[in-house]
């Protein structure tokens, strides 16, 4: 029974006289966003997907089950490529990444990207979209999904210059796309293999695995173990 506004938060990365902020309510499959002027906050923007509309204070904001909002909002990420301010946001139940660019004139949908899974796997548990980050060193954006391949964990990445120019609405990742699966021992079950992730001084991926070793504590032993690929 909760919006969980605030679930996830950007910043835009543009440099007009205003700010934008981008706030999560995956619980509302809808995403607010807010422009910081003059030390005022002032909501602009409501994106639903592929959808962006102008905020009206009249219109209520309702509230959808998981199975129909697909927790769209659960994560966002900004970044800029080659001056275009660029926007991700997830939808991790139904395995989704919605683009757009925030422009001066608003925010524009750019690009769907859907992962193509096997048909061995349950969709809704890949988590695709549990972490995203921008490389400037390949000017690809990563993409994780620690549970695909039946749990053992992958990062898929795309070129930023696909998502930039507009040309294609639905981007289907497959394993063109593939940049890295788990090889860490996962016989005790999910490892949670790039849970997060991020990029390092020489442009290497950081990989996060918090539950890496669960099962196998010893006396005094944390789970969870980093990876740099």
């Amino acid at each position: 029974d909760y919006s969980n506004f605030g679930e996830s938060i950007a910043v835009s990365k543009s440099e007009y006289p205003y700010r934008r902020i981008f706030i999560g309510a995956p619980n509302t499959n809808k995403v607010i966003v807010m422009e910081y002027k003059s030390n005022k906050f002032s909501p602009k923007f409501i994106i639903n997907q592929d959808q962006v509309s102008l905020y009206d204070i009249n219109k209520q904001i309702t509230k959808n089950p998981s199975r129909k909002n697909g927790l769209f909002g659960k994560k966002i990420y900004s970044w800029i490529y080659q001056n275009h301010h660029l926007v991700a946001i997830t939808q991790h139940l139904f395995n989704v990444v919605y683009i757009y660019e925030d422009l001066p004139s608003g925010i524009v949908f750019l690009a769907k990207i859907t992962l193509d899974y096997s048909l061995d796997e349950i969709p809704y548990v890949m988590n695709f979209g549990e972490d995203i980050i921008f490389n400037d060193f390949d000017s690809h954006l990563y993409i994780s999904s620690p549970n695909s391949f039946g749990g053992i964990g992958a990062i898929f990445r795309i070129a930023s210059k696909e998502l930039s120019n507009g040309s294609f609405k639905e981007i289907k990742l497959s394993k063109d796309n593939l940049y890295f699966t788990n090889m860490m021992d996962t016989s005790k079950g999910f490892s949670g293999f790039a849970k997060a992730i991020t990029v390092g001084p020489d442009g290497r991926i950081v990989v996060g695995v918090p539950q890496y070793g669960y099962g196998n504590e010893l006396a005094q032993q944390l789970t969870g173990a980093i990876m740099v690929i």
